[in-house]
């Protein structure tokens, strides 16, 4: 663990509706502020599969919202966080604490588990701490590169001034030194003690370091060594059949292997023909059942997926993929909203989008190349997958006063 301080405040203001600044004298017009105090960094250690070439950390953000004397409270604000690497890669936030509080919530305790979720624990060593949180909380953004918590008061109350806690686990590139922090903030005021006035805010930024030498916790392991589960509630690892035609022997070893990266280096729930070999199976409704049991189904091209994709194939030939391929046809002419979404055609190393059936669309729809078995190489296929995609539509900003406006009323 290491603190991260000093680190700096975003003060809360008022405007005139014309966007002019009001006089800050204390005491007057300058509400107070939202400083950040003892941020906290926990690398998370090993992490977990599923999560190759990214380094996780778990961080703690405390931050106090300060009222200056006899100023009115606000009905709510909402602190917000954007992170990105100046580096390399794309930052995001893999989960948060606390997240929707409707009732009040007691001091809870949690461990990051193998999906770096953060899950309810009953303490000891790995464990964090959240005090007591009194409601109304909202989080907003888990999952992205942003995010925030608004704090909102009751109908006819205020804002509490005081310190709020949270932690979130932070998924960065693993040779991202350290992570570029903006601060905004927004609140709002009751129609009486705004007096007609527009709140508004000064942001921040800094730097905060991950790099460093620090002692690290460690995802809850399963017991007896078993694969990780997901915490009830908390995504599962997403479940993915691969169809593909066994064109020769060393394309079905390719595809062996390329299913072995993604159940090992990747984290998914991987199933294919090879893996259930060990007794006699009536493997249309295998098939059947894998298709529709699965979050994705992964068509690996080649040319003899082409030509039963494309009903070409003699009827007594590969009656195994024309099965498969069937059944995806059907599957997509009856909802196609749902089955254009699971169906992702992948380009393995040494083939060609030539290679893919017609009916998956392969040059009008998303296709998959492969490049080669690393998160480099599968970083497209593999963002589907997990829906974690390399760009985030910005959020608007928090209303800042432009560089050398005047604060004052003139």
């Amino acid at each position: 663990m290491a603190a991260v301080d000093p680190l700096p405040e975003v003060a809360l203001l008022l405007a005139d509706g014309g966007g002019r600044w009001l006089d800050a004298t204390p005491g007057d017009f300058a509400l107070g502020s939202i400083a950040l105090r003892g941020w906290q960094v926990h690398p998370v250690r090993p992490v977990p599969p599923g999560f190759a070439g990214q380094q996780a950390c778990l961080v703690k953000i405390n931050y106090d919202l300060r009222l200056e004397p006899d100023a009115p409270g606000p009905s709510w604000f909402e602190v917000g966080l954007a992170l990105s690497c100046r580096e390399s890669g794309t930052v995001s936030v893999a989960d948060a604490v606390p997240r929707t509080v409707l009732d009040p919530q007691p001091p809870a305790s949690y461990r990051v588990d193998g999906f770096l979720n953060l899950a309810t624990a009953a303490g000891g060593d790995g464990a964090v701490h959240l005090p007591a949180v009194h409601p109304l909380v909202d989080v907003f953004g888990v999952g992205g590169p942003e995010v925030r918590w608004r704090h909102s008061a009751r109908r006819g109350e205020q804002i509490r001034p005081g310190s709020y806690t949270h932690w979130l686990v932070l998924l960065a590139p693993a040779d991202c030194p350290e992570v570029a922090v903006e601060v905004s903030a927004r609140f709002d005021l009751p129609p009486d003690d705004a007096l007609g006035h527009l709140p508004a805010t000064e942001g921040a930024a800094f730097a905060l370091r991950l790099a460093e030498d620090r002692p690290a916790v460690a995802a809850a392991p399963a017991p007896d060594g078993a694969p990780t589960a997901p915490a009830p509630g908390t995504p599962h690892a997403p479940r993915v059949f691969v169809s593909y035609a066994h064109d020769d022997e060393p394309h079905v070893e390719a595809v062996r292997v390329f299913s072995e990266f993604l159940a090992r280096d990747c984290g998914f729930d991987v199933h294919m023909d090879r893996w259930d070999l060990d007794r006699r199976r009536d493997w249309y409704l295998w098939a059947m059942h894998q298709i529709t049991a699965a979050d994705f189904v992964l068509v690996i091209a080649s040319p003899m997926c082409r030509t039963v994709g494309d009903g070409r194939m003699a009827d007594k030939s590969h009656r195994g993929l024309q099965s498969e391929m069937g059944i995806l046809r059907e599957l997509l002419h009856s909802d196609r909203a749902v089955w254009s979404a699971k169906l992702l055609p992948v380009v393995l190393s040494g083939r060609t989008p030539a290679e893919i059936p017609l009916f998956l669309q392969p040059q009008s729809a998303d296709h998959y190349v492969v490049a080669d078995l690393s998160p480099a190489g599968a970083e497209d296929l593999v963002r589907a997958i997990t829906g974690r995609p390399p760009y985030f539509r910005p959020q608007a900003a928090a209303r800042t006063p432009a560089p050398g406006s005047p604060r004052r009323l003139p």
